[in-house]
């Protein structure tokens, strides 16, 4: 009698351990982030584009269209994991780089670290970009259960090599990366196959594979559309009609297998009865990157810049939760509040975390008002001859101060024309800015930013840079030297965790 008590008191609270807050099941979360992808890049900006399983997703769920990211892939993917602006944990420079001993601080806790302890299965599908050099920094020492695909950035979709610079060859240091809960991934069926049809296959199995009764949360990094620019023909070939550019067509049909595979996705989660109880986030790491083919129109600037064209990102949220679907939110969201949006969708608490973020979980699921007004974009001033600029966002009023980029180099900072018929053109008439320029935007009046009131409103600019000196009291760089215990020629031409220290 007395095991029989103790067995349903404990069916009852191991019930209750998967159920969150006030008895309420669990929804499983699906995160999907896209790599680059432009403003003008999904068909509910522009009809040219092929994205019909987003499409559908986004006329029955929420489109939000004032979320706001980082200028590129490790920013944003830091706020995403911490919940903290990217400038006080040391991450807003460029990338984690593979050549530098560095990554996302082990001393924080990350979302899917909370999600495990609210009973989450968790696993992370395609790009980590978080750093790799120790393995405390590698996703499954940083709350994945699962994690398969690549540790670094801009990997070759079918031979899996990359340099410190990017695509393979162009660097000092060359090798291969890919990676099954910290194991090479590599031979027959692995070797020159494109990587996201891996990653597609890797996603069924994982959901074929899951318990439907144990909440998941399956984090999709994708690293399409990032360059480079790659694809099976038959997906360029869908843009043969409508698109002049041979690198436009490609890059359109990277975003069309994209789509295609959050299909497949969406359909197995269906097929294996988890579907109706899915809360789905989809958004982009950065704006797209014009020098790829990627087109931010009507917004000003490119991937890398302060400029909407470089932090604005096409979001939409679909599932679980959702009372009213089939509309358009601008109610202002930032990177830094997935963290808590996604631990309360779980049922937890996130008053206990002191983070930057806010929910915005019953903005999306009840229409209510955001609880933000602004957000810090960044403060970049620590690297000598990369990075001059800090730029921040409070209400209408956006001020930059410096170098509109993060880096000192002729950077893409102007307007693009569509480039579905012709070659885009640059506003090329227009100065190149310095490090000791100020820019003051009306984001309301003027939200393609090409009207510098800074002279107008001399208080503004001194109440925006008040701001920017409380947070650079709060704020640093993590961008160490090159390293060359690094070079994948030391380990069978594989970049390799354990060549650096945590400090």
């Amino acid at each position: 009698m007395k095991i029989a008590i103790l067995f349903a008191l404990f069916c009852v609270v191991a019930f209750r351990g998967s159920q969150g807050k006030k008895g309420k099941k669990q929804p499983h979360i699906l995160h999907i982030v896209a790599d680059d992808l432009g403003w003008d890049d999904i068909s509910w900006h522009n009809p040219s584009m092929i994205t019909p399983h987003l499409q559908d997703l986004a006329d029955n769920g929420v489109v939000l269209d004032n979320m706001y990211v980082q200028t590129s892939c490790s920013p944003t993917r830091s706020c995403l994991m911490s919940g903290y602006f990217s400038a006080k944990i040391g991450s807003q420079h460029l990338v984690y780089k593979p050549d530098r001993p560095h990554g996302l601080p082990t001393w924080l806790t990350t979302l899917p670290d909370v999600l495990q302890s609210k009973g989450y299965t968790t696993y992370g599908v395609g790009k980590w970009h978080l750093g790799y050099c120790n393995e405390s920094y590698i996703p499954i020492n940083r709350g994945f259960d699962h994690f398969y695909g690549f540790y670094l950035g801009s990997v070759d979709y079918y031979t899996h090599l990359t340099s410190e610079k990017g695509p393979y060859g162009t660097g000092k240091y060359n090798g291969y990366d890919f990676r099954d809960d910290g194991e090479k991934v590599e031979g027959e069926g692995i070797d020159g196959v494109y990587s996201s049809l891996l990653f597609r296959q890797k996603l069924l199995d994982i959901i074929d594979g899951h318990d439907a009764d144990t909440p998941m949360y399956l984090y999709l990094a994708f690293q399409l559309p990032h360059s480079p620019l790659d694809v099976p023909d038959k997906y360029k070939e869908m843009y043969d009609d409508t698109v002049i550019t041979e690198d436009r067509k490609i890059y359109s049909g990277q975003v069309t297998l994209m789509d295609e595979i959050i299909g497949n996705v969406t359909s197995a989660l269906k097929v294996a009865g988890m579907w109706d109880d899915t809360f789905l986030l989809f958004h982009s790491d950065n704006g797209g990157d014009v020098r790829h083919a990627a087109s931010n129109h009507p917004l000003r600037g490119n991937k890398g810049t302060y400029f909407d064209g470089g932090i604005k990102a096409v979001a939409m949220a679909h599932g679980k939760g959702i009372k009213k679907t089939g509309y358009v939110s601008n109610e202002m969201m930032h990177a830094v509040d997935v963290f808590p949006t996604l631990i309360e969708a779980a049922g937890g608490k996130t008053k206990q975390y002191d983070i930057d973020g806010v929910s915005a979980w019953k903005m999306i699921t009840k229409q209510k008002k955001s609880k933000r007004s602004g957000f810090l974009i960044t403060i970049d001033e620590d690297v000598p001859n990369e990075s001059y600029g800090a730029a921040i966002r409070d209400g209408k009023w956006k001020l930059i101060q410096g170098y509109p980029a993060f880096s000192f180099t002729e950077q893409h900072l102007y307007w693009y024309e569509t480039p579905y018929h012709t070659e885009p053109d640059e506003k090329a008439d227009l100065p190149l800015p310095d490090k000791d320029a100020i820019f003051l935007f009306d984001m309301e009046a003027d939200p393609s930013e090409e009207c510098n009131v800074a002279d107008d409103n001399p208080d503004v600019v001194a109440q925006m840079q008040a701001k920017l000196d409380e947070y650079r009291a709060v704020t640093w760089t993590d961008f160490p030297p090159d390293d060359p215990n690094c070079d994948p020629a030391l380990t069978d031409n594989w970049w390799t965790t354990g060549w650096c220290t945590i400090n």
